[in-house]
């Protein structure tokens, strides 16, 4: 009768509306997730060319020695152990033999001026096993002390990441403002330090 075609009309009609509602909600979808494409890519550019930059800056081997002292010294004061030994890329070996001396004496003399520790660091440079150019890229080093049971990696690729991950909320607002800030939390970069065993 009647009313089995106007019952059949309205569900059609809400079949309809919401086969519509579907196709509208995956175009938004849709568009929602090509922006967020764009934009990681962007942010990823960034990414590259910071990484491109510090290569370039890299190639001064006075510039570099110095980002390896810097590197060896914040993780010897994260070690604080008496022998500590330092891997590093096959190509970066020289330069780190270079700077022992000098960064072995700087960072014991830290310790005299800042600290009640007896503590006299030797460095020792691993000239049999390297950094994989997938972990280091870049450059820096990883510290090892306890024969090799705490583990400090301070590489400029980490490091680089850890930079990236810091700034990402103001490149965020800084490239694209009609972003609600809080929609994007952070995550926290994981410490580079990490045990196994007691220290």
């Amino acid at each position: 009768g009647k009313e089995k075609i106007v019952q059949e009309m309205k569900d059609r009609l809400e079949k309809y509306i919401t086969k519509r509602k579907i196709e509208q909600s995956a175009r938004i979808n849709n568009s929602r997730l090509q922006k967020m494409n764009a934009r990681f890519d962007v942010l990823q550019e960034i990414k590259q060319e910071a990484r491109t930059t510090l290569i370039q800056r890299l190639k001064q081997s006075e510039f570099y020695k110095g980002v390896l002292k810097s590197l060896i010294i914040q993780g010897l004061i994260k070690l604080m152990e008496p022998e500590v030994t330092i891997k590093c890329r096959k190509e970066d070996v020289e330069l780190v033999k270079e700077v022992v001396p000098e960064t072995e004496r700087q960072f014991n003399d830290l310790v005299k001026a800042n600290t009640k520790i007896k503590l006299e660091t030797r460095l020792i440079v691993n000239t049999t096993d390297f950094l994989k150019p997938q972990d280091a890229g870049v450059g820096g080093v990883v510290l090892t002390g306890l024969q090799g049971k705490i583990v400090c990696a301070n590489t400029l690729d980490l490091r680089l990441d850890l930079c990236y991950q810091e700034f990402l909320p103001e490149l965020r607002a800084g490239l694209f403002p009609d972003l609600a800030a809080a929609d994007y939390k952070p995550r926290a970069p994981a410490p580079p330090t990490h045990g196994h065993g007691h220290h």
